[in-house]
């Protein structure tokens, strides 16, 4: 049993003289950039070196490609010296089986839809991040001009918006963005000298809550339909999203917690020990497009109300 995330590649374009981010979102300029990146990784035997700012590297390996439909592996090295082999069945620890001259990775799995730019993950423990994805194209247009960065946007479960935006009085949203360096000082109220204390900092991470001006009011008119749109694209690039709502007969407001509530399915496969490396990849691929095929259309209509 194996979970699968859902997520959207999305791209900015970021000015070079203050940061500023400006959304991508033609799909025919997305595929474009994307394009850009499958020739570098041709190039490299369908491999390409991630270098992430402040964390680890990590390796982009493309395994197959199918119509829109993109395969592939986040990898990172792992410590060799923290691994050993043990025979099955007289369980003596054999050390020198571990080759120093190879390297020792963990990966994770994903499939890319270059038609919709949806994406979906299935997470290990150990291995890299899916925003690691993102940072590959960030790598590839550091020094174009405007510069371009690839960014994951988790997919909420349409179920619990639909939820939210059906009640008649939304009370409050809190969430948390980071900001950028140029913009802290405006927004945070630090001097000059506090400010220069931390001009090393990548951002400056705030909490955000937006109530109305009176009790009983809500923060959102418009019917439904707009108030799903609304809170949809709200949500994109904020973290630890709640949102209180309740109808009007009722006394006391929900908190709704959208951070448990991301798009995710469990899939089945065979879970073999012995199988080749090969054979398990063709075989969980082809549950992932199976799962992403039966979701579709729901995905595409949520991905419908985003910009």
């Amino acid at each position: 049993m194996k979970t699968v995330h859902f997520y959207r590649l999305d791209m900015d374009n970021v000015s070079t003289i203050k940061d500023e981010v400006k959304p991508i979102t033609k799909l025919e300029d997305k595929q474009n950039i994307w394009e850009a990146l499958n020739k570098e990784i041709l190039k490299s035997k369908d491999i390409y070196i991630i270098e992430a700012e402040r964390k680890k590297d990590a390796v982009l390996e493309i395994t197959g490609r199918k119509g829109s439909l993109v395969f592939g592996k986040l990898c990172s090295e792992q410590d060799i010296r923290n691994f050993q082999t043990r025979d099955r069945e007289t369980l003596i620890v054999n050390r020198k089986a571990v080759n120093p001259e190879r390297i020792l990775e963990k990966f994770s799995y994903f499939l890319l839809d270059t038609n919709n730019f949806t994406v979906c993950y299935i997470k290990e423990v150990g291995a890299p991040k899916i925003d690691y994805l993102g940072y590959a194209i960030s790598n590839l247009f550091d020094n174009t001009s405007p510069r371009k960065e690839g960014r994951l946007t988790p997919l909420l479960d349409p179920n619990v918006l639909k939820t939210v935006a059906s009640k008649e009085i939304i009370g409050s949203i809190q969430y948390e963005m980071t900001i950028p360096s140029w913009a802290s000082m405006d927004i945070t109220g630090l001097s000059e000298e506090q400010y220069r204390d931390l001009q090393h900092t990548k951002g400056v991470k705030i909490a955000v809550t937006i109530k109305p001006e009176f009790r009983k009011k809500s923060i959102l008119s418009g019917d439904e339909t707009e108030r799903f749109k609304w809170l949809s694209n709200f949500f994109i690039g904020k973290d630890k999203v709640t949102a209180k709502a309740k109808d009007s007969d009722e006394s006391l407001s929900i908190d709704y917690n959208l951070e448990e509530h991301k798009f995710i399915k469990k899939i089945n496969f065979k879970d073999d020990d012995f199988i080749d490396i090969e054979t398990f990849d063709t075989e969980i691929f082809g549950v992932i497009t199976d799962e992403y095929q039966k979701n579709k259309q729901d995905i595409e209509s949520y991905l419908g109300t985003l910009k």
